[in-house]
């Protein structure tokens, strides 16, 4: 009796590390090409940023973006109800990836309010 409580004991103790370790793994992009987009001003960044925002809002995905950073080079979408398997089919998705790159974005940033996820772009 007494053996079975360590070995459950024991498996929690794996499953909350796997977890954590899941949770606080850096997500990145994965990309093939080198860096591109760095000279693409700053009114070019603004204007894929509204470009992009209406695209979200014509799916029904109520996200706000803005840019920060050195010259806009890093995008932050705040959107409450995104999620982490979500995010990483945005990341999975190459088209989105590559076009915020070529717009010489180097971070995303995304916050639902909970939690962040800072994305480095390899740009």
């Amino acid at each position: 009796m007494r053996w079975q409580v360590w070995v459950i004991l024991f498996v929690a103790i794996v499953a909350i590390v796997a977890l954590r370790y899941q949770s606080t793994r850096p997500l990145e992009a994965l990309v093939t090409s080198p860096p591109t987009g760095q000279t693409v001003s700053l009114k070019k960044r603004m204007i894929f940023l509204v470009t992009l925002e209406r695209k979200f809002h014509r799916k029904g995905w109520l996200a706000s973006l803005g840019l920060e950073g050195e010259n806009g080079s890093v995008l932050k979408i705040y959107w409450e109800s995104i999620n982490l398997p979500f995010i990483k089919l945005m990341l999975k998705s190459t088209d989105f990836i590559q076009d915020i790159r070529e717009m010489g974005f180097k971070r995303l940033v995304i916050n639902n309010g909970k939690q962040k996820w800072d994305i480095d772009l390899k740009n």
